[in-house]
C-alpha cells in the first residue's frame, strides 16, 4: 500500500512511500528519514493533521489503518501525514501534541 508523507509542512516536499498495511509508525519514520535525508532522525516523528488539528502518531500506531479510517469517515476529513521534528515544548509555549495509536482518536 502507499502513503503520502510531507516533510515539515503539509503538501510540501511530499513523497509517496510504499509500505505494508501492518507497518508501524516507527518503521515509517525510518523510511521517511532516509527519503528526506534527515541527519537527526531520532528527533523527528510522524504526525497526522486532521481538519487543522495536529496529532502525533505513537511508535506502534499503524498509519495505513489511520489513513483508511479517515478516508471512510463521514463527513469527509482533510488530512495530511507530516514527518517533522518533535517540538521540545520548551519555550515555545505550545501544549504537547496528543499521541494517538488507534484510528478513532477524533
Amino acid at each position: 500500500d502507499f502513503i503520502c508523507v510531507s516533510y515539515l509542512e503539509p503538501e510540501q516536499q511530499s513523497r509517496t512511500l510504499a509500505s505494508r498495511a501492518d507497518t508501524m509508525a516507527q518503521a515509517l519514520c525510518a523510511q521517511c528519514a532516509e527519503k528526506f535525508e534527515v541527519t537527526q532522525p531520532q528527533e523527528h516523528r510522524l504526525f497526522v493533521l486532521v481538519d487543522g488539528r495536529c496529532f502525533q502518531l505513537a511508535d506502534e500506531a499503524l498509519p495505513h489503518r489511520i489513513k483508511g479510517y479517515l478516508l471512510r469517515s463521514e463527513p469527509k476529513r482533510d488530512f495530511h501525514f507530516v514527518y517533522r521534528p518533535l517540538d521540545g515544548g520548551g519555550d515555545s509555549g505550545n501544549p504537547p501534541f496528543l499521541v494517538v495509536r488507534e484510528p478513532n482518536f477524533l
